[in-house]
């Protein structure tokens, strides 16, 4: 049986995500800056991604831009794999549900009318 070869260090995982980043445009780079990546393990960039729909975005449509990304920033072919990781859910930015306020009624005996000064 062959061995793979051993997992890159965190720290150049972490260097080859940055620049993966740094390569993508902003729409594609703000999805997938909410991954987080764990390794680089024989021919394959393992990341973890907060959530089914970002994992699904990925592999369905922006996996093959990021793939081309890693391999010029690599040096070498790398297959991206992603998994979940519902922990990172708590760094994505959420849009805050819109505050609903009521509509102000007028107060009937709140009604104040302003006089025009004498004479006009």
């Amino acid at each position: 049986m062959t061995e793979s070869p051993p997992a890159t260090p965190d720290w150049s995982v972490a260097l080859l995500w940055d620049s993966i980043l740094s390569h993508l445009d902003p729409p594609t780079r703000a999805l997938v800056a909410t991954c987080k990546p764990l390794a680089v393990g024989g021919q394959y960039l393992h990341v973890a991604a907060p959530n089914d729909f970002t994992r699904d975005r990925i592999e369905q449509r922006l996996h093959e831009r990021i793939e081309e990304v890693a391999a010029a920033q690599a040096g070498r072919d790398l297959k991206l794999r992603v998994s979940i990781d519902p922990s990172l859910q708590e760094g994505v930015l959420r849009t805050p549900a819109p505050s609903v306020t009521p509509p102000v009624t007028p107060d009937p005996a709140a009604d104040v009318t302003v006089k025009p000064p004498n004479g006009l």
